[in-house]
């Protein structure tokens, strides 16, 4: 990671099935529309659209996304000092986080 905090948003218009590995960063997801199946250990939950989930440092996970499925994705540097939480699991989407999400959706995030 270059920045301590990176935003992407990513489009599967097909099946993407990642391989289990341990994350080298906390991050959270949103989905826009579709769904994610998250595998922790021998649990798989599944992130529905409007639903976010946290994965912290280290965490051991897969990540599944349905066909035609959007989500964001917000990477935290394992730098930052505050402190973030260390475990995984769903969390509310509230208007504001909502409209963050959509409105880093919507700038162009190259120089110009």
């Amino acid at each position: 990671m270059k920045h301590a905090i990176e935003f992407t948003h990513h489009n599967h218009p097909f099946l993407h099935v990642g391989s289990r590995k341990k994350s080298t960063h906390s991050f959270f997801i949103v989905v826009e529309k579709g769904a994610i199946l998250v595998r922790l250990g021998k649990n798989e939950h599944l992130v529905s659209a409007g639903t976010g989930f946290w994965l912290p440092f280290d965490c051991l996970h897969a990540l599944t996304a349905l066909p035609g499925t959007n989500y964001y994705q917000v990477d935290f540097s394992i730098r930052l000092t505050t402190a973030v939480c260390s475990h995984a699991g769903f969390f509310k989407v509230t208007p504001l986080i909502a409209a963050l999400l959509d409105e880093l959706s919507q700038t162009s995030m190259g120089w110009p």
